[in-house]
């Protein structure tokens, strides 16, 4: 499923360490509740991940729900994904089976997370696709998200591709021109 999805928009989600971090980078941590009804992150990604300098600001910010794996459908899907998938963390793979089995969006920014997502169907979106969202239903102005979206591309842990990048921009020639 594209990131940029608009049947995301309104529904709820799960957000990881990744997009908490880009978008609190961006001073835009406030865009997650506007694109999702409701914001969950696994108790065990906030205590042991979210350590990035300002994670506490951008927790009290998103005010998320804590979640964690509890039934068993859960805890076995989570040790299903650690063993088919020995890139994820535990905090990953639980983040995973936590979406997949209450059927959230999986909001993650992170590689093996993405593919581990499109190995199970499991609807997600990142960093770009909140953007996109937030600009698409008006929580951001167009010069807004220009700026928001030049700005992560410059972050200096940045994890896009150029070619991700083009893919992009060319999306959005009304904000961006003919790329």
């Amino acid at each position: 499923m594209p990131v940029t999805s608009d049947d995301l928009y309104g529904t709820s989600a799960i957000v990881d360490n990744s997009v908490l971090n880009e978008l609190a980078s961006l001073g835009s941590v406030r865009l997650l509740n506007g694109v999702f009804s409701r914001v969950y992150m696994a108790e065990n990604m906030i205590r042991v991940e979210a350590r990035f300098p300002g994670a506490n600001k951008a927790l009290a910010e998103l005010a998320p729900v804590r979640i964690a794996a509890e039934t068993e459908e859960e805890i076995g899907f989570w040790a299903e994904i650690m063993r088919k998938r020995k890139a994820l963390s535990r905090n990953d793979a639980e983040m995973i089976a936590i979406a997949a089995q209450r059927s959230l969006v999986c909001c993650t920014s992170d590689g093996p997370m993405i593919k581990t997502c499109e190995m199970y169907g499991i609807r997600r979106t990142g960093t770009l696709g909140v953007l996109a969202l937030s600009y698409r239903r008006g929580h951001i102005t167009p010069k807004e998200f220009c700026v928001l979206v030049d700005k992560l591309f410059s972050l200096p842990d940045a994890r896009y591709s150029e070619s991700v990048k083009r893919e992009f921009l060319a999306g959005f020639p009304e904000v961006f021109g003919e790329k």
